[in-house]
């Protein structure tokens, strides 16, 4: 079955509902997931599905689609999402080079939510639901009775994980050739992490 309109009204109405802000990346996951698109939001307001160039496949790598769409998302602000836009099946090979509970760390520890826009209204494949669940996001249909702007405003409203923390250390430089040790330790809602470096202060 052909998604084209579905596909389209869900590629434009997201981009409009990002008001112009941030920037809005087309990644299409054939055989050999690409990035189709990359800038301005409003650019994809009229997106047309003919304007891809990626081939359809019948076997499709979701991992390396998502891990591609994840890796440009890293340096990213903090507000950061894949949505996945969906009939809702996955093919035998989808997850053959990174599993499903990799892929769902992976997006976790880089703070990237993943939402699924569904094509059509029968439920996703499990793997797609497992990734879905076990990161930050939600599941929508394309046709939702309150179109799919608000998706947007889901998903700049859930809670970010990137802090910056800055501090004056009081420990003594040595004239900067100490070591200087430096652990943190932070919680959000019901996760916690720790980590610790350091550095040396300039050379004096």
């Amino acid at each position: 079955m052909s998604y084209n309109a579905q596909i389209q009204t869900a590629v434009r109405e997201l981009a409009a509902g990002m008001n112009g802000q941030g920037t809005l990346r087309i990644v299409c996951a054939g055989a050999v997931p690409a990035t189709e698109y990359a800038g301005a939001p409003n650019a994809a307001e009229q997106f047309s599905l003919s304007a891809l160039k990626t081939p359809v496949a019948q076997d499709v790598p979701l991992d390396l689609a998502f891990r591609l769409a994840a890796n440009d998302l890293i340096n990213a602000e903090p507000k950061r999402a894949i949505i996945f836009i969906t009939a809702g099946g996955a093919t035998q090979n989808a997850f053959a080079r990174y599993g499903l509970a990799e892929i769902a760390a992976y997006l976790n520890n880089n703070s990237i939510a993943f939402s699924t826009v569904l094509l059509s209204q029968r439920a996703a494949a499990p793997e797609i639901s497992y990734v879905c669940e076990n990161t930050e996001g939600g599941e929508y249909y394309v046709y939702r009775s309150v179109g799919l702007a608000s998706v947007i405003h889901d998903l700049r409203s859930l809670p970010s994980g990137l802090y910056q923390l800055s501090y004056v250390s009081s420990l003594n430089t040595n004239l900067g050739t100490a070591y200087l040790a430096i652990e943190a330790e932070t919680y959000l809602m019901n996760r916690s992490g720790r980590d610790e470096s350091g550095y040396f202060a300039p050379l004096q």
